[in-house]
């Protein structure tokens, strides 16, 4: 009986790790070397910073957020992926708030991997990369225990048949899933 619960619980482990990115961008911040006299200096100018407010192009999270999990790696952060109950296909979990993200993580016992919050912008960018990664599905609120015990783990937001990448959304569509 241990056996086959091991066997399952491997099932359930990630199958690979993707690179965290943004439209082909990984997350990690680039170096850059500091001016001589002061802090770091903005880029553009004030009249930009301006107008990238205005037109709602800032990268704000809040209210409007998801949830993964990621862990370091030499190049930035990897998130993990897994395969799919039913069709095998290559799967990554979101979470709709920070406790379920929180709770999978501790269930999961994976100590070398953190919560990343995503705002809507960069939850766009990401399910374009993803797309392009071959990963067909986002698993909404995984539940950790039904996923190692063979049970429906949570519901699949089905990324292939979602025309509308926009972060809003993929935002209500998650919203939605996790709303039941």
């Amino acid at each position: 009986m241990a056996q086959s619960q091991e066997t399952k619980k491997q099932a359930a482990d990630p199958v690979r790790y993707v690179a965290l990115q943004f439209d082909g961008t990984p997350t990690a911040p680039m170096a850059a070397a500091p001016p001589i006299k002061g802090g770091m200096k903005s880029s553009g100018t004030a009249e930009d910073r301006y107008d990238e407010a205005r037109v709602g192009e800032t990268d704000m999270r809040g209210e409007r957020s998801v949830f993964v999990l990621s862990r370091n790696c030499g190049q930035g952060e990897e998130i993990p992926v897994f395969r799919g109950q039913d069709d095998n296909a290559d799967t990554v979990a979101v979470f709709s708030s920070r406790e379920l993200a929180g709770l999978y993580l501790q269930i999961a016992g994976w100590d070398d991997h953190q919560l990343r919050e995503l705002s809507t912008r960069e939850l766009s960018r990401w399910a374009m990369t993803l797309k392009r990664n071959h990963i067909h599905y986002m698993l909404v609120d995984a539940n950790r225990h039904n996923q190692v015990y063979g049970y429906d783990p949570g519901v699949l937001v089905d990324l292939q048949t979602i025309h509308d990448l926009s972060g809003e959304n993929l935002y209500q569509e998650i919203r939605n899933v996790a709303t039941g």
